[in-house]
């Protein structure tokens, strides 16, 4: 989903500080709350690159056909390699991508139920995908994607937990 922005100018007989406020306000909800993505945010600009503590997405997809993303902060994958966590409900068939800073796009799984990397415990589908260092993909700020085709409204966990090579 695109974050939303306002698509209307102040006029230019109101005062200053209250386009000034107005424009803070919504540059402040695009960073930490996303404006419109279904995503549960942990404002992932402010974390240090060289910060390797799992950073944890929590995707809300709606009923239907429905996707959603937020934002992780990736150290130098030259450097490091990762492991991404997908939880799901079993019911439902997810897919999950990354995309860098540079727009290259990570496939993780088509599936959870991938019978490689995914498995049942209780009703939730567990995947776990290990990624090796990563020569040409630049550190920066990444986006993290789930989406689904069918299914009632569900709540998808990732984890992508980065290590020094």
């Amino acid at each position: 989903m695109p974050h939303s922005r306002p698509s209307k100018s102040l006029p230019r007989d109101r005062p200053s500080l209250e386009r000034l406020r107005v424009g803070a306000l919504a540059s402040a909800c695009a960073v930490v709350a996303g404006c419109g993505s279904a995503a549960a945010h942990t404002a992932p600009s402010l974390r240090a690159a060289d910060d390797l503590r799992p950073q944890v997405t929590v995707l809300r997809l709606d009923a239907g056909s429905a996707s959603a993303h937020d934002g992780i902060v990736a150290p130098s994958p030259k450097h490091h390699t990762f492991d991404v966590r997908i939880s799901a409900p079993a019911r439902l068939n997810v897919a999950v991508w990354l995309r860098t800073s540079y727009g290259t796009v990570l496939g993780v799984t088509t599936t959870t139920k991938n019978r490689q990397g995914c498995r049942l415990f209780r009703s939730q589908e567990h995947c776990l995908f290990r990624f090796p260092i990563l020569e040409a993909q630049p550190a920066g700020r990444w986006r993290v994607f789930a989406s689904k085709r069918t299914g009632p409204a569900a709540i998808v966990r990732i984890r992508v937990t980065f290590a020094r090579a």
